[in-house]
């Protein structure tokens, strides 16, 4: 997604934790988006407060709809989404950019009054 992206440091040591972006899907009215927390600050929860600010970033723009695709084989990001109010629509697969490696994943949406 192009429409925003943004990246993550520690409040309290400005340290790097990774990046995060969303943006409209095929139609403006549903929102994806995704994110990469550096390896070392695995499973401390900013991937959960990446999806949380994302989601209430789109929500004060008007955005009540939202999509997200996860390998299946990512039970950690599964359990952020979730964790974030989200739950699996579909199956589907995904191919990983420049690896050329197939992933079952799930697509997970959400709809928010």
């Amino acid at each position: 997604w192009t429409d925003y992206s943004f990246v993550a440091f520690s409040n309290q040591t400005g340290e790097f934790l990774g990046t995060c972006s969303l943006g409209p899907e095929k139609s403006d009215s549903e929102w994806g988006f995704g994110y990469c927390v550096v390896k070392e600050h695995w499973g401390k929860g900013y991937a959960t407060e990446m999806t949380k600010a994302l989601i209430d970033f789109a929500y004060k723009k008007g955005i009540r709809d939202f999509r997200c695709e996860v390998a299946i084989e990512n039970a950690a990001s599964c359990r952020v989404v979730e964790k974030c109010g989200m739950a699996v629509d579909c199956e589907s697969s995904f191919k990983k950019r420049g690896a050329g490696i197939v992933y079952p994943s799930y697509i997970y949406k959400m709809h928010l009054e």
